[in-house]
């Protein structure tokens, strides 16, 4: 990955509050300056996707939210996140592992995400979203 340079001009008090916290992590401007960036970008970016999603579920039958609001996840994907839990807990958890566990919850809150938001769509169709709800939810984290 290839560097570009910027010459940006900041107002004061935010140059003082970023040199602040770069003196008080110990790390350079630019780091920081990096850091707060990616984070702001990249939170920005996975909020756009979940509202995005969302939105386009409002287009949906009521045959593909009601799949939707059935959707789990698979049994091999609770079970792998429930054995690095408790690794985790006993010894610690490898890099790789850390970013499995990671993924496998992101896919698990994704699954959550989008059955409330097929149940909440149904109900508001008119539609009985009581024998939905029986359908199981198993804790990942």
């Amino acid at each position: 990955m290839g560097l570009r340079a910027v010459t940006l001009e900041i107002p004061e008090g935010l140059y003082d509050l970023l040199h602040h916290r770069a003196q008080t992590s110990q790390r350079t401007l630019q780091q920081e300056l990096l850091d707060v960036l990616e984070s702001r970008l990249t939170s920005e970016t996975e909020a756009d996707r979940i509202e995005r999603a969302l939105a386009n579920m409002r287009h949906f039958t009521d045959a593909e939210l009601s799949l939707a609001a059935q959707s789990i996840p698979s049994a091999a994907s609770c079970q792998r996140a429930e054995d690095l839990n408790f690794k985790q807990r006993a010894e610690g958890l490898s890099p790789a592992e850390r970013v499995e566990l990671e993924s496998l919850c992101t896919e698990y809150e994704w699954h959550l995400l989008i059955r409330s938001q097929a149940l909440a769509l149904l109900k508001d169709r008119g539609h009985d979203i009581r024998p939905l709800l029986s359908v199981p939810v198993v804790s990942v984290a």
